[in-house]
């Protein structure tokens, strides 16, 4: 707080850089970030499983060169299949969520605690670019922090498996990593403005994600699905993962059929409109959010 401070009282020239230095600084510096990428590696450990199938199976070589398993199912295929089922169901649709809200939650929470935010609300920074600043800086570092485990689950899943299936499936990375930062991105917005509502926003945030974002979106697939930003950001993905994987794998993997084995998908162009506005709106919402508890935050000082 005191640095930024600091710059504040110097005039420093460019005020919004002051502001996204100390919000990097603040996700960087604090233990709890470093527990929760630990947290978000543990799902790797899965690795071994697949590693001693891999050991133990009879696998042949079929006439085009593929390894496949007695099955018929090639060790290409079933590792692309083990590697994004990982990823979508532990890392993406909770650990991710869960990295945006202790972190995200926290980038208002704690400055309010610490008697910074006033400062930054009273600069001739308006509550637009404050926040702003804030979400551009936030936004690329929990992204970083959240790439690093799917980075590690691909190297391990599709490695075990051989390098050339490392190599060759390396798009499927691409859509992971592309579908990490849309949650992200969004996510982002949301926990900014129930930070910016709620004095104790992790509570109302966790509820979030379990009830609304797991219930609704994942358990009953209704027109509630519609009501989620997961709903949007499978959608946005589906066609790049179709291309490696198939129309009906990649709606199985994203859990986009309806129960009786229809898409329920939306175009990924409109899906990409509909998450940027998702974006603006709870960002427009933090920004009004914070404008009506001037006299709150006032009080706390």
């Amino acid at each position: 707080m005191e640095e930024l401070v600091k710059r504040f009282l110097a005039d420093a020239p460019t005020k919004g850089m002051a502001i996204i230095e100390d919000t990097v600084n603040r996700i960087i510096k604090r233990k709890a970030t470093y527990w929760l990428l630990l947290v978000m590696l543990l799902p790797s450990l899965l690795a071994w499983v697949w590693y001693e199938r891999l050991n133990e199976e009879d696998i042949q070589t079929d006439e085009e060169g593929n390894r496949v398993f007695e099955d018929g199912d090639t060790v290409e295929d079933v590792s692309a299949r083990i590697f994004l089922i990982t990823y979508y169901v532990i890392h993406l649709r909770i650990l991710v969520l869960v990295a945006v809200l202790l972190i995200g939650a926290g980038l208002i929470q704690e400055e309010r605690e610490d008697k910074s935010l006033p400062l930054l609300l009273t600069s001739p920074l308006s509550r637009f670019e404050v926040l702003f600043y804030k979400y551009v800086a936030g936004v690329p570092i929990i992204t970083a922090i959240t790439w690093l485990p799917a980075v590690l689950y691909y190297m391990l899943f599709m490695g075990v498996a051989g390098g050339d299936i490392l190599v060759g499936q390396l798009g499927l990375l691409g859509v992971t990593l592309l579908l990490t930062f849309l949650s992200v991105a969004a996510y982002t917005a949301i926990f900014f403005a129930i930070s910016a509502v709620l004095r104790r926003p992790l509570l109302i945030g966790t509820a979030y994600i379990f009830l609304w974002e797991g219930f609704f979106g994942d358990l009953l697939q209704f027109w509630t699905m519609r009501l989620t930003v997961s709903f949007w950001i499978r959608s946005s993905a589906l066609p790049l993962l179709a291309s490696f994987t198939g129309e009906s794998d990649a709606r199985s993997i994203l859990n986009l059929n309806d129960f009786f084995g229809d898409s329920l998908a939306v175009g990924w162009v409109w899906s990409m409109m509909v998450l940027v506005l998702i974006s603006i709106t709870f960002l427009t919402l933090a920004i009004f959010a914070l404008r009506y508890r001037d006299l709150d935050i006032s009080t706390e000082q």
